[in-house]
């Protein structure tokens, strides 16, 4: 019933929200200094993208109930699924069709949407664990659900913050270059975070079951395990970013432009921030997963409108650009020292 709950605040929430920021985008654009030779374009695609917020909502929802019940392989074969018809669309709303900017945000639209359908189907009948009832709301549930997941919400509702606020920053700095540096940086950095943050999706409902039957022994096994990978792929990650980021940045921007050596020199200084940064991700995760919200929580918001923002602001006061592009390494380097010290601070409560 608890994931009952969940779905019916989710559409009803979906239903309220959607015609709002829909109203609001043109808006904000206005208020994030958009230029004008892009703002139509901005606004076709954030207006479509808006409208397609239901589908991302419950394509996140069925993944994340899915893995709960140990199903890994559905959500993989959904999120491929997706991600074809995504590009198939792009390539046949943009070329063919002409549709330009909008039809690339209506292919993204389509393919997320094509998840909660299957799941109508998938959940339908009582051939799960999970499956359709009338929702009961209970206040407790919904509060204590609400505060579990608190930390996601900061962490996507800082990352719009902080893009802003780095796009702002840059192209006062160095105009429009600048902007497309940034928007490359932040781009391929999903390349990187994407395996930290599927170790960390992925692990965190084992924690949760193994916390949840007080097997201490097990729990120990993997979180000691989870520790020495993430130290691992953190290197990894580091290491690949910095020999990979010619080639990244060449997808985005054409050799021998000043926009591309300004991405370059800025990318080696922001690959720093993979050293630290999946440790932070799977810290927070692993505080999710045992459902102390709180420090997940704290965690979150420290790392992002802590740490990260105040870095933005000072060090790009004092070294520019530089400071710009080493905020965010700083930033998650601050943040490990404060996830460690709550790690042993909370070691013999969870016994991990």
């Amino acid at each position: 019933r608890s994931a009952a709950v969940s779905w019916t605040l989710s559409a009803v929430f979906t239903l309220l929200l959607t015609p709002l920021v829909c109203l609001l985008a043109r808006p904000v654009l206005g208020w994030m200094q958009t230029p004008e030779d892009i703002f139509t374009d901005a606004y076709a695609y954030l207006f479509v993208i808006l409208l397609g917020t239901g589908a991302t909502v419950f394509y996140n929802i069925i993944s994340y109930m899915l893995r709960a019940l140990g199903d890994s392989r559905t959500p993989l074969v959904f999120l491929v699924l997706s991600s074809l018809l995504n590009i198939g669309l792009d390539i046949l709303f943009i070329v063919p069709f002409h549709m330009g900017v909008a039809g690339a945000a209506w292919a993204t639209a389509v393919g997320y949407s094509i998840v909660p359908v299957f799941a109508l189907f998938y959940f339908w009948k009582p051939r799960t664990e999970l499956y359709f009832v009338k929702a009961a709301l209970r206040a407790d549930v919904l509060v204590e659900s609400c505060l579990n997941g608190s930390s996601e919400m900061v962490s996507n509702l800082a990352a719009s913050v902080i893009t802003w606020l780095m796009n702002l920053l840059m192209m006062h700095f160095a105009g429009e270059d600048g902007v497309a540096a940034v928007t490359v940086v932040l781009y391929t950095q999903f390349f990187f975070t994407a395996v930290f943050l599927g170790f960390s999706n992925g692990v965190a409902p084992v924690i949760s079951y193994n916390y949840g039957s007080r097997n201490k022994e097990q729990l120990h096994m993997v979180f000691g395990i989870c520790m020495r990978s993430m130290a691992f792929c953190s290197l990894l990650m580091t290491g690949a970013a910095i020999v990979l980021a010619k080639p990244l940045i060449g997808l985005f921007l054409p050799d021998g432009t000043a926009a591309n050596e300004l991405t370059y020199h800025g990318y080696l200084i922001y690959s720093i921030n993979y050293l630290f940064a999946g440790m932070n991700i799977f810290i927070s995760s692993l505080f999710t997963a045992l459902s102390n919200g709180k420090v997940s929580a704290m965690i979150s918001m420290i790392r992002t409108f802590g740490f990260t923002v105040a870095g933005i602001l000072l060090f790009s006061w004092i070294w520019q650009m530089n400071g710009l592009w080493l905020a965010v390494p700083a930033a998650e380097c601050a943040t490990l020292v404060l996830a460690l010290f709550q790690v042993k601070k909370y070691k013999k409560v969870y016994e991990y």
